[in-house]
């Protein structure tokens, strides 16, 4: 193979593409779907944890995981997002190589990061948590860095196939272990702290492997320097990390200032609301890519986007928010009935995180990942504030009131710098939006018709 063609791996074989991705629209399609998959594999396992763990367990689980999941935002140092956007810009194999090369060196700072933390949390004895159990959640973290960054660069070069086989390996091997556990009445902190890294590892090997069979591992580099992305990533950090410790952050504030038992209450509520997110972070994961790929009709992909964001999350989270009531005591037990209130409030702070997570991508497909990250500053701000303020007074309920008007707050800025990206103004674009909606919800319904489609003739073929 050759050291400056591009490359395309079909069924095992390295094979030159004259040309890039074709079909965009199906394209994205596929992606959006792999990890809307990948979310829903994952779903089951809050349950099975909170059915077993009880609220207090739970909300033990939650603060160390939240833990790590923060780790993770300030130890990338927004490294994903800036491989997806270079990998999408490699003309050639050796570009792709230094795109490799470069997530490889992020990675190794990312795990020196990680283990600083991880040596400060358990020489405090950080939420009473055991040692190992600590060195589990570290371990996890330093992993899911590093497969985000092989994930991120297959996404930049829409290459689904890959990125399928990454994130279902992990997704798979969590849920089998975790109902494995549950079925010998072995599931505990421990125990799916264990199984929770394990499944990582295997993913970030899955990743390698690729990597290594497409001749992407090793090999010749370009001489191209490496500051574009580490600049873009330094752009980017402030806003995505933000972004995720707005989510996270919450459970961590009410773990201080209350009991485990209230952040389990909290966790399985943002659990009902952190599902339709599952369904608005494919989405935003999409954007990004095909944005950054389109050259004509910026304005019209753009609402057609955030149309279709409305769609996805708005009619899950009006059903979610409904049936709150008698959906959490039947699936998670009646000892959580006092997380329904506070998930249907949550609902609507999905709302609103949907959107700005979709204009966050918007703005990283166009370059402009500086003013995404100044809107997540102020939402940001806005909700330490007021959880500090309300939490003490309403409890968890004051956490959930408090997202809501973060979120908002984000979404309305980001949606404004959207507008200003494609010259327009903010009502003019809201207004496109909604001449966009029903081309967003048709072409909903053409992808929801052909999967049935396909599923109905591979049924009947068998």
């Amino acid at each position: 193979m050759k050291g400056d063609q591009p490359t395309r791996w079909v069924k095992g074989q390295t094979k030159s593409a004259v040309a890039p991705p074709r079909g965009g629209g199906a394209t994205a399609a596929a992606l959006f779907l792999t990890q809307i998959t990948v979310a829903i594999v994952n779903l089951p396992i809050t349950i099975l944890l909170a059915r077993t763990l009880a609220p207090e367990g739970l909300g033990q689980y939650q603060l160390l995981n939240r833990s790590a999941l923060i780790a993770i935002s300030v130890a990338c140092l927004g490294f994903p997002h800036a491989i997806a956007w270079a990998s999408a810009n490699a003309q050639t194999d050796l570009d792709r190589r230094s795109v490799v090369r470069t997530a490889t060196i992020s990675m190794l700072g990312a795990a020196a990061l990680i283990s600083v933390g991880a040596v400060i949390a358990v020489s405090t004895g950080l939420f009473g948590a055991d040692p190992i159990v600590w060195w589990c959640f570290a371990g996890y973290a330093v992993t899911n860095v590093a497969s985000a960054n092989v994930v991120n660069f297959y996404r930049g070069v829409l290459d689904i196939r890959s990125i399928a086989a990454i994130r279902l390996s992990q997704a798979g091997l969590w849920l089998s272990s975790c109902l494995a556990l549950a079925a010998f009445r072995q599931l505990s902190i421990s125990t799916a702290a264990v199984a929770m890294v394990s499944a990582q590892v295997l993913s970030l090997s899955v990743g390698f492997l690729l990597l290594h069979r497409q001749d992407f591992l090793f090999g010749s580099v370009s001489k191209s320097n490496r500051m574009p992305i580490v600049r873009f990533s330094y752009k980017v950090f402030p806003g995505l990390a933000i972004r995720e410790w707005s989510v996270h952050l919450d459970q961590i504030f009410i773990g201080f200032f209350l009991a485990a038992y209230d952040v389990g209450i909290y966790a399985v509520a943002a659990s009902i609301a952190l599902s339709l997110s599952l369904i608005s972070a494919p989405l935003t994961n999409t954007v990004q890519p095909v944005m950054q790929r389109s050259v004509v009709d910026r304005k019209e992909t753009a609402a057609k986007y955030f149309g279709a964001s409305v769609i996805i999350i708005g009619i899950p989270a009006s059903i979610l928010a409904a049936v709150a009531g008698t959906l959490i005591p039947l699936v998670y037990g009646s000892s959580f009935q006092g997380s329904v209130a506070v998930a249907q409030v949550l609902c609507v702070s999905a709302i609103a995180a949907a959107l700005g997570a979709c204009g966050q991508g918007l703005l990283l497909g166009m370059g402009a990942p500086g003013r995404g990250s100044f809107a997540a500053i102020l939402g940001f701000i806005s909700s330490v504030v007021l959880w500090l303020v309300l939490i003490p007074l309403l409890g968890a309920m004051g956490a959930a009131w408090a997202s809501v008007i973060g979120s908002t707050l984000t979404s309305v800025s980001i949606a404004y710098f959207v507008s200003r990206e494609l010259g327009v103004g903010l009502g003019s674009f809201a207004l496109l939006t909604l001449r966009n909606m029903p081309v967003a919800t048709a072409a909903i319904l053409r992808v929801a018709c052909g999967l049935c489609q396909k599923g109905m003739r591979r049924s009947l073929s068998r």
